[in-house]
């Protein structure tokens, strides 16, 4: 990497903060190459996950992952590349059926390359249920 480049992917990272609003100054900021342990997941809990996605990326994805069976209880996949989210889980080594979803908000496809974005996951009894918000708007990103 040149120091150029780094200062492109900077500029274009602040370029997009300044469109973006942060809903909670005392949120933790967690390094993306790190586990980040949870407190027991209950119906009601929510899960409160803001991200910038980089001018080069294709995919990004947020797994809550069971501490005691190594079972991921929701992948969460968006593939900006083919405008669509793959959402799965993964129970005893093996990947469960795939639910796909094409999330659009009135100005196009909610995730896009360099900006922000801001997901909610609410934990129910019987699933997860992911919100996100785009240019103000609330999007539900549920299976097709």
């Amino acid at each position: 990497m040149s120091r150029e480049w780094l200062r492109a992917v900077v500029a274009r990272r602040n370029e997009a903060l300044k469109n973006f609003q942060f809903n909670d100054d005392d949120a933790t900021p967690v390094n993306v190459s790190t586990l980040f342990k949870l407190n027991n997941l209950t119906p009601t809990s929510a899960i409160i996950v803001i991200g910038y996605i980089p001018i080069d990326a294709t995919r990004f994805s947020i797994n809550l992952k069971c501490r005691t069976s190594g079972n991921i209880a929701l992948h969460f996949n968006p593939r900006l590349d083919r405008g669509y989210v793959v959402r799965n889980t993964k129970l005893k080594g093996y990947w469960q059926d795939e639910e796909t979803c094409s999330p659009i908000s009135s100005r196009g496809y909610i995730f896009r390359r360099n900006s922000y974005f801001h997901v909610t996951i609410f934990c129910t009894l019987n699933e997860f249920q992911v919100i996100t918000l785009c240019f103000g708007e609330l999007v539900e990103i549920r299976p097709n």
